[in-house]
């Protein structure tokens, strides 16, 4: 996992389908807008995570800038924070 983690860290680019809409997510939430908008009209995107995660990466955005390095460090630390209630 560790080695994942430092490949795709420093990948500047998308490497899943969910990695933009969760970016754009925070990027919506750190400037005041919703994350949750009509799904009939353009652009078609779902938001599909509860508000909490991208709330946490609109911080990030924040304070460290918009990119993919912060969301991707956010989801290890929570994975490794989770990893021992499982």
């Amino acid at each position: 996992m560790a080695d994942h983690f430092w490949i795709a860290s420093r990948r500047p680019y998308e490497i899943e389908y969910c990695e933009g809409i969760l970016l754009q997510n925070g990027v919506n939430i750190a400037r005041g807008d919703e994350i949750y908008g009509d799904y009939t009209r353009y652009p078609y995107v779902a938001a599909t995570y509860p508000p909490a995660y991208p709330a946490i990466l609109s911080l990030g955005m924040k304070a460290f800038g918009v990119s993919f390095a912060f969301r991707r460090a956010a989801s290890l630390a929570v994975t490794l924070g989770i990893g021992p209630f499982i």
